[in-house]
């Protein structure tokens, strides 16, 4: 009937508005909630480790890599972060910030850099522990 089409028509517009307003709520208090407790967990941390990702200078091996995707991940205190993948060079540049709130100020920090691969382990290709 016609009332049926017109039920129909004013839901397929109405509807996703809903939907849309129910998971923009329901981000933003887990948004909230993360940011919550990153400000609790830095609060009580001793100190705060801050770690810039700059770039590689160190030559890589030709023959073997014509061109790389490499990334880094950093690890301190069982906490790790990663950059994003740089797409084939030999030479990456980040220019990434990261802050991490740590227990002791004698905890250790581990760089290591690998190469992303599509299929399978991705190449380890250096580390740095500091």
């Amino acid at each position: 009937s016609w009332w049926t089409w017109t039920y129909f028509i004013i839901l397929n517009f109405v509807g996703p508005m809903f939907a849309i307003q129910l998971f923009l709520v329901v981000v933003a208090s887990q948004y909230s909630d993360a940011k919550a407790d990153q400000a609790m967990i830095e609060k009580e941390a001793i100190c705060l480790y801050e770690v810039k990702i700059g770039f590689v200078s160190a030559t890589i091996n030709s023959t073997k890599f014509s061109t790389l995707d490499s990334y880094c991940k950093v690890l301190i205190d069982n906490k790790h972060k990663k950059t994003r993948v740089i797409n084939n060079t030999v030479a990456p540049v980040w220019n990434e910030y990261f802050v991490f709130p740590v227990g002791s100020t004698t905890a250790a920090a581990a760089i290591h850099l690998y190469n992303w691969q599509r299929y399978g382990q991705h190449e380890l290709l250096g580390k740095l522990v500091i």
